[in-house]
């Protein structure tokens, strides 16, 4: 079946010079029809003042970025092939050419404009082309058998606070093969790209299963996801909508001397501050005295300054208590990766802890300021602290630390 773009032909008129020697020339593609799968013909109106036109034609492509004089110089006298090319012909007493396209792919807009060859060049024209700014696009038919992808989410895992697990599965392959995949997430139903509420983000790989960590989200709140997946032949398609909602976050502890809130959560035994202390009190620092620091990963407190810096109700950690902790996240090898936050060497973060790493203040050397994004360092009230490494997931405690200054964690005093 045939099929016709009727377009509005645009006057595109350059006025050179002036006076007698004016130069004026138009041309426009009137219409765009005969479109298959891998043809299609254009029509182009066209007309000049004061010099006559030698030649006229259109440059296509499947992108727009060589639609310019410099690819019709370069390019003068090449065979079309289905992703660019150039029809030329001579110029005529009618204004009018029908330029023929073939061997184009199926199923794919094509960028295409007109222009003309004048018979001298001029500094207005000193290649002797005139190609007009703008294009007009088309879409050749799709081949039979070509069909869309299909995506669907099939696991939701390891909710957190923060973060969850998404695993999805292209169905269907498509024809041709699917090129793009991803998740759209947010807090309202049927997340779609662009719509002002929701985030896209791209999965890589050629793999029909693919999966994401999708982080920073709030706690106790209810989440939307949708994986998505197109083929160069089919806009974006999207699976059924996936509904979870992730853990606790609506508890918030006030610190009622200055005024900061902090996520808390329950672990273990015990209820425990998802952040790391930010209170200002003597002996205590932001790492490299940037204020940006202590918002994002609290102070570093001396040990002394650390055993009284919690707020009302709530206490520097005991052994005990870390120990509780660590073995309730799965002992002290694998813990450091259970409690990490998900954007610290993608932590699993499976209780809300919210590890991050916030380096330590080092009085003993020279380098004052040591090992933030690598290194997070926590007190514990009775002899020590333990400590968080990058590239490793186990917890390591040590003793002492008086020359110290590190992170602190608060914890609640149970009745």
């Amino acid at each position: 079946m045939l099929k016709r773009i009727a377009l509005i032909a645009t006057l595109l008129l350059l006025t050179c010079g002036g006076g007698e020697d004016d130069i004026d020339v138009s041309v426009s593609i009137s219409d765009i029809a005969n479109i298959t799968t891998t043809s299609a013909t254009v029509t182009v109106r066209y007309t000049a003042g004061n010099v006559s036109i030698t030649q006229v034609g259109v440059v296509y492509g499947a992108t727009a970025g060589r639609l310019n004089i410099a690819t019709i110089i370069n390019s003068s006298g090449t065979e079309p092939d289905e992703n660019y090319g150039i029809v030329f012909a001579p110029a005529s007493v009618s204004g009018h050419f029908d330029a023929d396209l073939t061997n184009l792919a199926d199923g794919t807009e094509y960028f295409i404009a007109p222009f003309v060859k004048l018979e001298t060049s001029s500094p207005e024209f000193p290649e002797g082309y005139f190609l007009p700014s703008g294009y007009k696009t088309f879409r050749t038919n799709f081949a039979t058998g070509s069909n869309p992808p299909a995506v669907s989410v099939t696991s939701i895992s390891g909710i957190t606070h923060t973060s969850v697990n998404v695993v999805a599965t292209i169905g269907t392959i498509g024809s041709p093969r699917f090129e793009i995949r991803g998740f759209c997430y947010g807090t309202s139903p049927d997340p779609i790209d662009k719509d002002g509420n929701s985030t896209c983000t791209p999965a890589f790989g050629s793999d029909p299963i693919f999966s994401e960590s999708i982080i920073d989200l709030s706690g106790n709140t209810a989440y939307y996801v949708r994986a998505y997946v197109s083929n160069r032949h089919h806009p974006v398609q999207y699976g059924q909508t996936t509904g979870f909602r992730t853990l606790g976050g609506d508890d918030m502890l006030t610190d009622e001397r200055d005024g900061q809130t902090y996520r808390v959560t329950e672990i273990g035994r015990f209820t425990w501050m998802a952040e790391n202390l930010n209170y200002r009190t003597g002996n205590s620092w932001c790492y490299v005295d940037d204020d940006a620091n202590c918002e994002k990963y609290g102070r570093l407190y001396t040990r002394s300054a650390a055993a009284s810096a919690c707020p009302a109700g709530w206490q520097l950690p005991t052994r005990f208590q870390w120990n509780n902790l660590i073995e309730t996240a799965g002992g002290t090898a694998t813990a450091g990766g259970r409690l990490k936050n998900a954007r610290w060497d993608n932590g699993a973060d499976h209780h809300g802890f919210g590890a991050l790493p916030g380096g330590y203040r080092d009085r003993a050397h020279v380098r004052v300021f040591v090992d933030i994004e690598t290194a997070g360092r926590w007190w514990f009230g009775d002899g020590g602290y333990w400590s968080i490494r990058s590239g490793n997931n186990s917890v390591i405690e040590t003793t002492g630390g008086d020359n110290f200054e590190h992170s602190v964690r608060c914890v609640q005093i149970r009745n």
